[in-house]
């Protein structure tokens, strides 16, 4: 077996960086759950009824609304957070669902105290149900303009960014989500 560059042989220390890394994670993730519990929210609600999917949303909505237009129409969708960006006072959340991507405008003017606290607890991998009206936002993006968000199901493991999507280590149900 071909030694490393600093003659230690391959995979020790980094089978033990990966170790802690791994370890970090999932205390983070049961000091998330921690905090959740104390907040009353459940970690694992396991049921949302949603009335839509991400691509019958895009389908319906990409070419009949102009940018920052409003339908008024609500959308429960239901999906994996795939990214999580905020600024200032709103935050983007992609959730991918079986038959794709779709984006939640969240706002802290449209939103709860509560809910807009949850988003602070969002991990990639975790599950979630938003309920909404579909917009499209300045830059022309489809979007559920978020006024409640539910945590379906908080990812207790250490997910990994596969090739096709995200994926909870050992989570057979994730397999299934990103093939």
């Amino acid at each position: 077996m071909p030694e490393r560059p600093d003659g230690s042989p391959p995979g020790n220390g980094d089978d033990e960086q990966e170790r802690g890394r791994l370890a970090a994670v999932l205390a983070a993730r049961r000091e998330t759950l921690r905090h959740l519990q104390e907040r009353g929210v459940p970690a694992f609600a396991l049921r949302f009824d949603k009335d839509a999917d991400a691509a019958d949303i895009l389908r319906e909505f990409s070419d009949a609304l102009q940018p920052q237009e409003e339908t008024g129409q609500i959308r429960r969708v239901a999906g994996r957070v795939v990214l999580v960006r905020r600024h200032g006072g709103v935050a983007f959340v992609v959730i991918r669902d079986r038959s794709g991507d779709l984006q939640l405008f969240c706002s802290r003017d449209t939103m709860s105290e509560d809910a807009w606290a949850l988003l602070d607890d969002l991990d990639l991998g975790d599950i979630v149900g938003a309920v909404g009206p579909v917009v499209k936002t300045k830059r022309g993006e489809v979007s559920v303009k978020t006024t409640e968000i539910y945590l379906d199901y908080l990812t207790p493991q250490e997910v990994q960014v596969a090739k096709f999507g995200v994926a909870a280590k050992g989570d057979k149900q994730s397999a299934r989500m990103t093939t």
